[in-house]
């Protein structure tokens, strides 16, 4: 199908998408609740989105060269996601972290490239500017920022996410691979249209970058829809007062706890319960259990009493229990929850595991 028949439905998902990323960014930095901090920068990190998608769209759509001019300059903002992005995994990792006057520091090459290219198109009018050999040079400094970020964000991600984390280390990774592939995807472009000149090509890459655009922010949309606390990178427990050193510690004491002494049979077990031998409030256990396990209290409980049932069932006893029996041994109310934990834990009913370990 000729680039010129789906123009309309390319310029359709430009609009849809702009006005999602800056849906989402004005939420963000008007939102109350989470921290701020993270809030702005993905905002920023949005509406930054929404420029460099625009810049691409005026080449795209437009001829006149003061629309070129434009978009040439819009297209530099690409200079200010690899720290954008960098900033907003800090803010991720460390609820201590803080944007300072020397954070400034980063948005220099976007700055210095931004004025020069500024003054040269629009001053100048060297519209040509923008092709060889400043263009080799714009994709020789773009690659060199991008790889140092890169490098920060991979060096500093082992071990990272102990703050909460399955999920915030699973919703950046979504993030990061989404911004990575549109990155890489508008460098490709700007390569084969500022440097190489071919046009045709870039134009078919365009009508690609504008549906993976489109597809990603809405995924973005849709996770913001069901994990709002996640998106503002809500810190549960920030106020907490247990503290980072002792919590491996105070995990380690638990898990000791309930091998050793069971404590998970006891049906009427709670969390001020469970944390009165450990020395610390029910707060402080919850805290402890959601970020050490990645758990809720309830979840982890049963999970070892599921464990319990499994290995009733599995025993060569003359008389082996029935259900109801196991679930009562095992610390549950009721044989419904019993059944309803079993099969969230093992996929299969109790009575089904035992036919099939039988």
């Amino acid at each position: 199908m000729p680039i010129q028949e789906i123009l309309p439905v390319l310029g359709i998902l430009y609009i849809i998408a702009v006005f999602q990323a800056l849906l989402i960014a004005f939420y963000l930095i008007f939102q109350k609740k989470g921290i701020a901090k993270s809030r702005v920068i993905l905002a920023l990190l949005l509406i930054d989105f929404a420029i460099f998608l625009t810049g691409t769209f005026l080449l795209l759509f437009f001829s006149n060269w003061r629309h070129i001019y434009y978009a040439h300059l819009a297209n530099l903002s690409v200079f200010l996601a690899p720290p954008l992005l960098y900033f907003y995994y800090r803010s991720l990792i460390d609820q201590h972290f803080r944007l300072t006057k020397r954070s400034f520091i980063h948005v220099v090459p976007f700055a210095v490239i931004f004025s020069f290219m500024f003054y040269v198109i629009v001053f100048q009018l060297n519209h040509y500017f923008v092709f060889r050999p400043f263009g080799v040079f714009l994709i020789a400094a773009l690659f060199i920022q991008s790889i140092f970020y890169l490098q920060r964000i991979f060096i500093e991600k082992k071990g990272a996410f102990t703050n909460g984390s399955a999920t915030k280390s699973k919703w950046f990774g979504y993030l990061f691979g989404g911004i990575f592939f549109i990155f890489a995807f508008k460098l490709l472009i700007f390569i084969i249209w500022n440097v190489l000149g071919y046009v045709d090509i870039c134009i078919f890459l365009t009508g690609m970058f504008f549906i993976f655009s489109f597809i990603m922010i809405n995924m973005l949309v849709i996770y913001g829809l069901t994990n709002p606390d996640q998106l503002v990178n809500y810190f549960k427990y920030q106020s907490s007062s247990l503290p980072g050193d002792l919590k491996n510690k105070h995990f380690d004491d638990l898990l000791g706890l309930l091998s050793q002494q069971k404590l998970y049979l006891d049906p009427l077990l709670n969390l001020d319960k469970l944390a009165r031998p450990l020395n610390i409030s029910g707060k402080q256990l919850s805290q402890l259990i959601n970020e050490s396990a990645g758990n809720n209290f309830n979840d982890f409980i049963n999970k070892y009493r599921i464990e319990e049932a499994q290995n009733l069932m599995k025993k060569d006893n003359k008389r082996q229990p029935n259900i109801l029996e196991i679930a009562y041994q095992v610390g549950f109310n009721s044989k419904s929850t019993f059944n309803t934990a079993f099969k969230k834990f093992t996929n299969s009913t109790p009575s089904e595991y035992r036919r099939r370990i039988s």
